[in-house]
């Protein structure tokens, strides 16, 4: 009953701010900052080169365009180490840079940030080599990961893989977390230096689209049994003195996207599986 009588003062507010002020927004009002991980994430995100340029192009890039339309915002990417991207957006009120990210949910960003209703989904999965293991390994339940030595990335979230809640309960020694990309880490795999590498279906597929295909002839992949689609939302600054409006807006508009079915168009147009890998 507090949190909700809160929800309720706190949209009063933001309704109250928001009437007074709507008169004086201005061009520079309406963008918004948003940063990405600079390593990719294709095909929500990856770049292509236009007249010497390397231009970010993708799923997501689809669906700024199409939350700018709803909501009168502009979004402005840039692309900057992972850790400095979240980071940024925690700390908006010191440095005032990024305002939003998205990434996949976990239990700390959701303390940490204002999140919208998310924008797709992808399943825990994982990669093996059909040359290593014919039959597949032997994986009925998350627990059997521990059995094997698996292969991460740096900086990458886990915790759809967890059964304990500590990457370093998953797998022999832990999840070896030492490839700084996803194209390493299909190599650490194609070499044998692990049996399994943890990544969803859809971006090592989706890869293609930087004009680079990093999986090799004997690869393939399972979804982690059991394992339940991870959301991937839009995550708001809660130090932004309009974030209350930007989690409005933005969050209706995704609502609004998904419903009318504008969302799953956009995914289909670079996966087959759509929204929800």
């Amino acid at each position: 009953m507090k949190k909700s009588i809160f929800w309720i003062i706190a949209l009063s507010l933001f309704c109250c701010y928001h009437s007074a002020f709507a008169d004086q927004n201005t061009e520079t009002d309406l963008i918004v900052n948003v940063c990405d991980d600079e390593a990719l994430w294709p095909p929500y995100l990856f770049l292509v080169e236009k007249n010497g340029e390397k231009i970010p192009q993708g799923a997501f890039i689809d669906v700024l365009d199409a939350l700018s339309r709803e909501t009168g915002f502009t979004f402005k990417l840039t692309l900057c180490p992972w850790k400095r991207c979240l980071q940024e957006v925690k700390d908006y009120g010191k440095n005032g840079k990024f305002e939003i990210f998205n990434g996949s949910w976990n239990e700390s960003r959701a303390k940490d940030y204002w999140m919208t209703s998310p924008i797709y989904f992808t399943t825990a999965s994982y990669w093996y080599s059909k040359k290593q293991f014919p039959d597949g390994p032997n994986i009925k339940k998350a627990d059997d990961l521990k059995k094997y030595k698996v292969l991460g990335v740096h900086g990458y979230s886990y915790s759809d893989y967890h059964y304990c809640d500590k990457d370093e309960f998953i797998g022999i020694g832990g999840i070896d977390k030492s490839a700084r990309d996803l194209k390493t880490a299909f190599e650490m795999l194609r070499a044998g230096r692990g049996d399994i590498l943890l990544v969803n279906a859809a971006v090592p597929i989706g890869y293609k689209y930087t004009g680079e295909d990093i999986l090799f002839e004997e690869v393939t992949f399972q979804r982690l049994p059991g394992a339940k689609s991870g959301g991937f939302p839009i995550y708001i600054s809660k130090e932004s003195p309009r974030a209350l409006e930007l989690l409005s807006k933005i969050n209706q508009a995704v609502i609004n996207l998904v419903e009318r079915g504008v969302i799953e168009k956009i995914m289909k147009k670079y996966l087959p599986c759509g929204r929800d890998c």
